[in-house]
Order: structure tokens, then sequence, then C-alpha cells
């Protein structure tokens, strides 16, 4: 019993003691299906890198994995994943160093590989990149665009070693003499820094001239990328003067020739200077570089047709009118475009087609403005007119409107009395009217110069509509 009672006091209690897993650590599968290149060596890398591992344990199952960067001795250096696979960027500031990545497996019992699988990565840090917009540059890159004193340029970057290590832009205003990117080397005293966090730029109050910017960025590591330019060498940037107080914007590709004629010739026979900006071609490109230009005019007569760029010049019309600006308006009806922007005095559009109408008349219960003739005649029957419920803009500071021309009893009878323009504001107990802000056409009043009819109307829009008290 002795003998018994002293074999079991010598028992073991646990003869097989657990052992740790093992590691591999891999760049790439083999192109045979389950095969993995355990050979591959990493080479001058890109600071993004696909790594793969896996573990096995010897008496027990590998229930996931500890990664780190470099110094494992740090405290947190180590972060617990149970995928066998992930992509990393490499935060590189130099533009090579070397990077050590390892990892290690943990089995069920919490036992750590203490021997961890590490690669060593040279890695060559990437320049990154910048770019204007795909539709500024395929519209206006190669062509002839003309701008008022201001111009908006926006960008897209991107760099292979993540985004965030973009450090700043650099962009450069100089004359169009300036042609090739590789001249950039003699622009260095002029490039105007901006931050990592900017992707704007207004250049403003710019001297009539021909202009080309360059723009590139710069990555934490130093590394620039190529520069950009805007126009091409192929394209031409003008920037006008401003001359006058009156802005004429040409939006009418359907009569452009005559109307530009008509409109021109009643201003240049008043001894009025005025500005022309054709947008039958193209319009600004950046909807708030025309509203910014029209803070040099204090009249804006526009011209639009079936064509017009309403959705870049609205919201410039609208605030130019609310600060006091005085706008003469005509357009046609679009199919393409049937939304009633905040400066229109329409509340709905009763024919969205009128009839090819000759005759236009003031309302018989008009008695607001002797300078406009009672009547208006077409040289030619005229047609994507259409009729309107007016309204006060939805979008303008101010009250009342009246309507100017109603649809004549030379048009077909159902049409007859409906609204074809109006003025805005307008005080119906008022012995006097406060300027006009808005005259809107809905059709192209140029064409109505019977008995010099347009000719009248303009001179009595320009001269005293538009006369600031």
């Amino acid at each position: 019993m002795m003998g018994l009672a002293a074999c079991t006091d010598k028992k073991v209690s646990n003869p097989n003691p657990n052992r740790p897993p093992d590691t591999h650590l891999f760049l790439a599968i083999g192109d045979s299906l389950g095969v993995i290149d355990s050979t591959a060596m990493p080479d001058t890398s890109a600071s993004m890198l696909v790594l793969h591992w896996y573990g096995d344990d010897p008496d027990g199952e590998v229930i996931g994995y500890e990664w780190a960067w470099d110094d494992t001795t740090v405290d947190g250096a180590w972060s617990f994943t149970e995928d066998v696979m992930d992509t990393f960027y490499v935060e590189i500031d130099t533009l090579v160093d070397l990077f050590t990545f390892y990892v290690r497996a943990m089995d069920s019992d919490s036992a750590i590989d203490p021997s961890p699988s590490s690669l060593t990565f040279p890695i060559i840090n990437s320049a990154p990149t910048v770019n204007f917009p795909a539709t500024f540059i395929n519209e206006y890159a190669s062509e002839h665009s003309v701008t008022l004193g201001y111009h908006t340029f926006t960008w897209i970057s991107s760099d292979p070693d993540g985004d965030e290590s973009i450090s700043g832009y650099e962009i450069c205003l100089m004359d169009s003499s300036i042609q090739w990117v590789h001249e950039k080397d003699s622009l260095e005293s002029d490039w105007l820094r901006l931050d990592s966090l900017t992707f704007t730029h207004t250049f403003e109050e710019l001297d009539s001239g021909y202009y080309r910017v360059f723009l590139r960025c710069q990555d934490i590591a130093g590394a620039y990328s190529d520069v950009v330019y805007y126009p091409e060498t192929t394209g031409v940037w003008q920037v006008l003067e401003p001359h006058g107080e009156v802005l004429y914007v040409d939006d009418n590709s359907y009569q452009s020739i005559l109307a530009d004629t008509m409109f021109s010739a009643v201003m240049n026979d008043l001894g009025i200077e005025f500005t022309s900006l054709d947008f039958t071609d193209r319009p600004i490109y950046y909807s708030q570089d025309f509203e910014h230009g029209l803070r040099d005019f204090d009249i804006l007569v526009y011209n639009a047709g079936t064509a017009r760029n309403f959705d870049r010049t609205a919201t410039g019309i609208t605030n130019f009118i609310n600060s006091g600006g005085h706008v003469f308006l005509n357009t046609d009806y679009s199919t393409s475009d049937t939304i009633i922007y905040p400066f229109m005095p329409v509340d709905s559009i009763y024919d969205t087609d009128v009839f090819r109408p000759t005759l236009f008349v003031q309302p018989d219960s008009l008695n607001l403005m002797d300078g406009y003739p009672y009547e208006l005649r077409t040289t030619q029957s005229i047609s994507h007119d259409f009729s309107f419920a007016p309204a006060k803009p939805e979008g303008l500071i101010g009250d009342g409107i009246a309507a100017i021309y109603q649809i004549g009893a030379a048009n077909d009878a159902g049409a007859i009395g409906d609204t074809m323009a109006v003025r805005f504001p307008y005080d119906p107990d008022a012995s006097t009217q406060e300027p006009a802000r808005l005259v809107f056409f809905s059709f192209p009043v140029f064409d109505c110069n019977v008995n010099d009819g347009f000719r009248q109307i303009f001179t009595h829009i320009l001269q005293n509509e538009f006369a600031d008290e």
C-alpha cells in the first residue's frame, strides 16, 4: 500500500503541455489552385500592400492573429484580427524607406507564436495626381472661352500612398504666352500655396487679357504631381474689360445675329456703352463667376432662346436683381427646360407654344407707362413663345406685378388676352412707380419692330424704367 501511495504522489498532471502555433506570411497566392507562393519576395513597392498569412497549431486550433509594423515593443503595437489577409497603406514621408511587417498566430489556449513571421519592404513614395473636372477640360480647355474678371477653378486629386498624404496644392496664374508644362520651372516664384483641404480657388478682379493657369499638388514626402494647365495649347481664355453699365448676354443661338443687331443698334444710337457676352456656344462654366462679374454692371439685357443656359445663370440673375440691378429679359419656351426659375414672374404656363402670334397689345385696364406702344407687331410670325399666368417672382424681393402685353386679336381667338410680358415690381395704387427691376417677355421682342415698336420699348426701358432715383 505504501508503494502504491508513493506512485500516486508522483503522478504528472499535464504530461503534454500546449505547444504554440506557427505563422506563415506571404505576398501572393500562386497560379496553381491552393498552392501558396512562399518564394515571393518584396521588391521596391508602392505603399499599398496586400498581405496574406496563415497559421498551424500542432495540438489545437488557431483562433486569430496579431500583426504590427516596425517597432513591436511599444504599447499598442500589436493589433488582433481573425482575417488571413488585409490591405495596408504605409505612411511614407520620404522618397524611399524600409518597413517591416510582423504577424503571429494565436491558438485557442491564447498561446502566441514566439517567433512572428516578418517581411521587410523597401517602399518608394508614389507621386500624387491632380486634375481639373473632365467636363470643364472637354468643353473649355481647347476652345476660345470668354469671361468677365472672375474665374473659379476646382480640382480633384489622388495619391497611391493614400489621399491623406497630400500635403497641399499650388496654383499659378500667368499670361497665355506660358504654354507648355515643361516651362513650369520658370514659375517657381509665382506659385500660390493652398492647404490640403482646399479644392477650389477664384481669381478675382482680373485685368483684361489672355491667361493660362497651372496647378500641381505635393505629398508629405515632397513629391510633386505632374502640372496640369488650362487652357490647353490650342485653347484661349480671354478676360473682357467691362465697358459701361450695361451687360448684354446673347443666349439665343436660333436668332443670335438678328438679336445682336437690334439690341446693339438701339444702345449705340443712345450713346450707351455696353459689354457683350456670347453664351450661344458655351456659357461661363462656374455660375458664381457669372454672378461675380455682374457686380460691375447696373443693367443686364439677357436675350435667351430655346437652348438657353439658365441652369448656369439663374442664381446670378436672381441675386443681381435683389442687389439693386435691373434686368431686361426675353426668352422662348424650351421643351428641354421646363423649370420656372426664381427670377421668373410666372405662376404657371397657359400655352407652351402659342400659334405663331403676330400682334401683342396692352391690357385695356393698364394705365401705367406711356413709353410702351399700345400695339406690338412682329415682322414675321414667330414660334416657341408661351403665355403664362403672371406672379411675383419667387426669389425676388419686392411686391406687385403688372402685365404689359397680351396676345392681340390678330391671333387665334382661344389665345387672345393671354399674358406675354410683365413688369416687376408694380404698385397699382401709386401715382408713380419705383424703377423696374425686371421686364420680362416670353417671346423675342426684338422681332417686333413694325413702326419701330421694339426701338420704342427698349429705349423706354433703358432711359425710364431702369432710371434709379
